[in-house]
Order: structure tokens, then C-alpha cells, then sequence
């Protein structure tokens, strides 16, 4: 029988449910490990989610003298915060000779569907870890000069795109990019988007597949969304949400509420830096860091069931060989708590996880119970993404010709949702910055 007729239903009933699965189950990913929030927005408006979070504690406790009053009220202060959920789109396509394999009396092309569903899958997994981790503005590097079609990265600051240009730019076939301005967003490489020849670490060069012509120092590079998606209003404005660099700061505007205003001090992290210089990895500095988010902490303590930590390769480098002595001799050093295999070693009772994309130079502490995924309540589907359906329910669309009329020979699908990430209560969470790597070539 022709696969293809069937296969919008077949796709639907076979390949989404393990697709919708493996995304928020994936071992090892931020999705699986926070999990997701379904009752998070009180309201949805467009694709903002607005929520009611609690801002502080309760002041109604009081002792009573003798024959005295009984406590004033003091109700719980709240504040309403506006989340942007971020929708985005994998697109798959099938051109002519395997549609018509698919097609077929024995589907020959059902294992080429499913590699590439696959591949769709591994790469959200991976994008959605990314945007999860970073600040919300989509910038992964930064230019220090142009000499087309080859950039110059700079890498000599304390920027998350400087300390961080090969983090997600770390082969040449990963993505397609763009050039923007860091003001305004706007586009700046006159070609457009590209993707890369070559990365070349020791000098800090990429190559592009395009003639760079346009850009210039201190633009930023980005993934490719469009030419205008990172400017609104003469403003740079990304389509991502704020991840965990967003949510683990004391000084920028998150969910509505800028933070650096002293009179919304309730709103931040907990954060010690060392002013963008970087420093040794001290006990001293885990200790400190760590009673500080507990007397920040509405509970007193920080939980190694309640709270994580994050440090790539080279932080956690830095902590194994300043605990390496006391843990050589223990049964295991690397106990699996059920986390995607992660190699952990325990920070002051908390666990300290190893991750390749964990931002360089610091550790990230996560409280768990409090920062959650949350998705559109009103979803298509029973399923957080689905396929775009046409008439009748079907998951293909024709290509539209490249030049004149009519259309190309092939087909696409697409699988779309929506996706953010919130903390409600920020000043659980922490980071300990500017910290020098040790074995940090990686």
C-alpha cells in the first residue's frame, strides 16, 4: 500500500507521540530535568503568559502582649509578571524521489522519514537546551573584524559571547546564522543568512559561506530566524526566551520586572562576581556562595533535593581537583542520581553536574521545584508539538516553485509548539562567576 497517503495519520499516531516523548524526556536535558509546568498562566494573550508570582513573605506574625492586639495583617505581596512563550518550528521535507519511494507499495522510503525525524528531534533537543541555558537574547559571538567572507571573533572580554564563541558555533555544519546589530537588531550582512566552511579556534576565524560584506565590530551572531527577526521597533528584540542566564541575574528587566531597582530587590538572584577578572575556585568561595542564597532563601537552606548546579568542563575541573583529595578514597565519586549519566560531584551537599554547555567560567545553582518549563494551555493537541495540518488533516505541503509559476518537486512538514521557561522566585537560585578553568581546551 502507498505509505504516503497514509502517512499524516501514521505520522501523527506514531511519530509525534515518541517525538513529543523524547523531547521532554530527553536524558541528560534541562527540559527533563525541570519538567513542565501545565498550570502556570493564569492568563494567555497572544503568545504572553501572565502569572500571579508571590514577591514576599508573609508579615502577619506577631506576639501579643498581654491583653495586647492580635498581629496586624500581612498578606503575602505579589506582582504580575509577563511571560513571552516562544514558538518555534522544525521543518522536514521529502523531495520527489523519496516521496515517491514513500509512495510505493512497500514504502521504501518509511526508514528515510524515520532518520529524518530523527535528526529533527535531535536537533530541537539541542536548540531548545541552548536557548534554555542562555539569556534570552540569542547572541552566540561576537565580531572583533571583518575580512570577508572571514570573521574575526572576539574573545578577549567577560561577555557570555566572548568567554563563549565556541560553545554552540562548534561545527561548521551545526546551523545557519546571521550577522546583527547589538543595538537594533537589524541585519548587517548584505548577503544575508550563511553557513560556515571552516572554524578555525587558534586564530579565531570562521569562514562563511557568503561574502560578509556589511558587518563590522561589536555585531553579534545569531541564529538565523529571519532577516528581521531580532529587530522590532528599531530595537533588538529576540524571539527566544530567557533560560537560566536570565533567570540567575540581580540587574536586568525579567518577566516585566526590572530587577535593578532597589525597590525590586525581592526579584534577584543571588549573584557574586569578581567584576568580569577571573579568580581561582576556592572552598571558600562555594561556601559563600551557597550560605548566601540560604539567608536569601525563603526556607533557610539550600536542599540538595531542592537544588543543582551547572559548570562546564573546566569549572568542574577546577572543583574536582580542590576536592580531589577527599574523594579519592570514597566508594564513588560519581554516584548516578538519575540524571542522564552526568558526572556530579557534591558542592557543600548539593550535586554539582558537568555540562559541555554550561556557560564557561561560573556555576549556575538551580532550584528546582521553582523553575519550570510551562507551554500555550490551549494547544491544538493533547500534545505540547504537533505537525501543521492542512485540509483534511494533512501534514504535507507542496514547495512552491523557485522561479515562475506553480511548484517544486518536493514537500515539507512542519512540527510546531510553544515553549518558555520562569522562575517565581529568582533569589532562590545562584551564581558563582568569573572563575578560572582548569584543563579549559575543550
Amino acid at each position: 500500500m502507498s505509505l504516503f497517503s497514509t502517512s499524516s495519520a501514521y505520522a501523527k499516531d506514531t511519530w509525534l507521540p515518541v517525538y513529543n516523548n523524547e523531547l521532554e524526556h530527553s536524558e541528560g536535558s534541562l527540559l527533563a530535568k525541570l519538567g513542565m509546568n501545565y498550570d502556570a498562566p493564569t492568563r494567555i494573550e497572544g503568545r504572553r503568559a501572565y502569572m500571579k508570582l508571590q514577591t514576599g513573605d508573609d508579615l502577619g506574625f506577631g506576639v501579643m502582649t498581654q491583653g495586647g492586639d492580635l498581629p496586624l495583617d500581612g498578606d503575602i505581596s505579589s506582582a504580575e509578571a509577563t511571560l513571552s512563550l516562544m514558538r518555534f518550528g522544525e521543518t522536514i521535507s521529502l523531495d520527489g524521489h523519496e516521496k515517491g519511494l514513500l509512495d510505493s507499495l512497500d514504502a521504501a522510503a518509511a526508514p528515510i522519514m524515520a532518520k529524518k525525524m530523527s535528526a529533527a528531534k535531535n536537533r530541537t533537543i539541542r536548540e531548545l537546551e541552548r536557548i534554555s541555558i542562555m539569556d534570552g537574547s540569542g547572541a552566540l559571538a561576537k565580531v572583533a573584524s571583518i575580512s570577508t567572507p572571514t570573521i574575526v571573533l572576539d574573545v578577549a572580554g567577560a561577555e557570555y559571547t566572548e568567554r563563549n564563541a565556541y560553545t554552540w558555533i562548534d561545527d561548521p555544519n551545526r546551523s545557519r546564522y546571521r550577522v546583527v546589530d547589538p543595538t537594533d537588531g537589524t541585519n548587517q550582512v548584505t548577503a544575508g543568512a550563511f553557513t560556515l566552511s571552516s572554524i578555525v579556534e587558534s586564530t579565531n576565524t570562521i569562514t562563511a559561506s557568503v561574502a560578509t560584506t556589511g558587518a563590522a565590530a561589536a555585531d553579534v551572531i545569531v541564529n538565523d530566524y529571519g532577516a528581521t527577526a531580532f529587530t522590532s521597533g528599531g530595537v533588538y528584540t529576540s524571539p527566544e526566551f530567557p533560560g537560566l542566564l536570565g533567570v540567575i541575574d540581580d540587574d536586568n528587566t525579567y518577566l516585566g520586572i526590572n530587577r535593578a531597582t532597589a525597590a525590586n530587590a525581592y526579584w534577584r538572584a543571588v549573584v557574586d562576581t569578581n567584576s568580569g577578572t577571573n579568580r581561582t575556585f576556592t572552598e571558600s568561595l562555594a561556601h559563600q556562595i551557597l550560605n548566601k542564597l540560604a539567608r536569601r532563601a525563603e526556607d533557610g537552606m539550600v536542599s540538595k533535593t531542592d537544588h543543582f548546579g551547572l559548570a562546564s568542563p573546566g569549572v568542574w575541573t577546577s572543583y574536582h581537583n580542590l576536592m580531589s583529595t577527599g574523594i579519592r578514597y570514597t566508594v564513588s565519586e560519581n554516584p548516578d542520581i538519575g540524571w542522564g549519566g552526568r558526572e556530579m560531584l557534591l558542592m557543600n551537599g548539593i550535586p554539582l553536574y558537568k555540562h559541555i554547555h554550561a556557560p564557561r567560567n561560573m556555576v549556575l545553582i538551580v532550584h528546582q521545584p521553582s523553575t519550570k518549563y510551562v507551554t500555550a494551555k490551549h494547544s491544538p493537541t493533547s500534545q505540547n508539538f504537533s505537525f501543521l495540518s492542512g485540509n483534511g488533516g494533512d501534514i504535507w505541503f507542496p514547495a512552491t516553485a523557485a522561479s515562475g509559476q506553480g511548484y517544486a518537486d518536493k514537500w515539507y512538514a512542519y512540527i510546531t509548539g510553544w515553549l518558555g521557561m520562569y522562575s517565581e522566585r529568582p533569589r532562590n537560585n545562584a551564581r558563582l562567576d568569573d572563575l578560572t578553568e582548569t584543563a579549559g581546551a575543550y
